[in-house]
């Protein structure tokens, strides 16, 4: 019978320990949900996970020699890992995830190394309003995705760079019917204007100096805090812990260098916060700049 639960793992054959007929019937049917969400159209993706099924499913009634095909096993071991990751809970222990060492971190990202570094752009970087935004193709699409579901009332970005991104972020909440305050801050100047922003010089070294908690506290929930200094992170981080309410959002970015503040602070924050899966894992674990990184006050 073409579905009745197969065998598995002898002589070579499939993966040990994997139910091939439920595995490819339950990648099935969540590509089938997810199309269905989108209006029927689907993805590169979509199609790849259903062209793995349909590999893996030809050979449970194919000559034995089939399950023992490289091909069929690869098909079946990426069905499951696809499986796993689909099926988890979105919202997860950011600790757990920032206590792996940096080999198993990049060990387990979707994207190589190389297309990563390669993502803000090669002989020039992504722009914005003609000026230089520096933001990686996958966070490109990830802010605005996080901002329609979000829809905060105030963001606050923590190196403004060129003002490229503050003004970016200002269009796409435009764009999703939102006028957020807009709050950037450096400690070089930005020549750039726009009306909906508001540039300040600081130093971040001295965050209770440059954005004092009773200026925050009068901010409109829900926050988007964007981190993106690489200065006094823990202290950063900290500083806003005692501000933010549940159901705003820290993005830390460019954090595989901060890893160790990231997971020290977190391990003093009692469990407040949790790691958006729906966010990092977007295209695949950790194809952001925000690596284990996207965080949501509990």
């Amino acid at each position: 019978m073409r579905d009745a639960p197969q065998p598995t793992g002898a002589e070579g054959e499939f993966p040990a320990g994997v139910d091939v007929a439920t595995t490819v019937a339950r990648s099935r049917g969540v590509v089938r949900e997810k199309v269905a969400a989108q209006n029927g159209v689907p993805t590169f993706f979509d199609n790849r996970v259903l062209l793995l099924a349909e590999i893996a499913h030809s050979a449970l009634d194919g000559a034995p020699g089939s399950r023992r095909s490289e091909h069929v096993r690869a098909a079946v071991e990426e069905l499951t890992d696809f499986l796993r990751r689909a099926e988890a809970p979105r919202f997860a222990d950011p600790t757990e995830r920032l206590g792996r060492s940096l080999r198993e971190v990049h060990a387990a990202m979707a994207a190589d190394l190389r297309t990563i570094h390669r993502s803000q752009g090669v002989v020039s970087t992504l722009t914005w309003a003609g000026l230089p935004l520096v933001k990686s193709v996958y966070d490109a699409a990830i802010i605005p995705m996080l901002i329609s579901e979000l829809r905060p009332a105030s963001i606050v970005e923590l190196g403004s760079g060129s003002g490229a991104s503050a003004v970016w972020m200002a269009d796409v909440a435009a764009s999703a019917g939102l006028a957020p305050a807009i709050l950037s801050v450096d400690r070089n100047p930005v020549a750039v204007r726009d009306a909906r922003v508001t540039f300040r010089r600081g130093d971040l070294t001295e965050i209770e100096t440059v954005l004092g908690r009773e200026e925050l506290s009068a901010l409109e929930h829900p926050w988007l805090v964007v981190e993106d200094a690489h200065v006094n992170v823990r202290g950063v981080l900290a500083h806003f812990d005692a501000v933010v309410r549940p159901g705003d959002y820290l993005v830390i970015e460019d954090s595989i260098v901060k890893r160790a503040d990231l997971l020290a602070f977190l391990e003093s924050a009692d469990g407040r916060y949790a790691l958006d899966r729906r966010y990092t894992d977007a295209f695949g674990e950790n194809v952001t700049s925000a690596v284990d990184s996207v965080l949501i006050r509990r």
